[in-house]
């Protein structure tokens, strides 16, 4: 997926939120929308956008490429995956 695919991506997504949201990329290029409690070198805990917050999932750490960390206004806090 392509750096200007993934922005409007993200930006679709976020535009449609008023609150703080986190975009996750799987592995295969799936992105979603998540709320991240935690991550480390083995998993990623999240609660997925629209869910209660009970519903956390934890996700293997090898199945992310990228999480991009947004605040309450769109601007970007974090991309974990853009390379240096």
């Amino acid at each position: 997926m392509s750096h200007r695919l993934l922005w409007a991506l993200v930006g679709t997504i976020l535009m449609s939120l008023g609150a703080r949201a986190d975009v996750v990329v799987r592995s295969d290029g799936h992105a979603f929308e998540a709320k991240v409690l935690s991550q480390n070198d083995k998993e990623i805990v999240i609660i997925p956008a629209y869910c209660d917050a009970s519903a956390t999932e934890r996700m293997p750490r090898a199945l992310v490429a990228r999480v991009v960390a947004m605040d309450e206004h769109g601007a970007l806090l974090s991309d974990n995956g853009v390379p240096a």
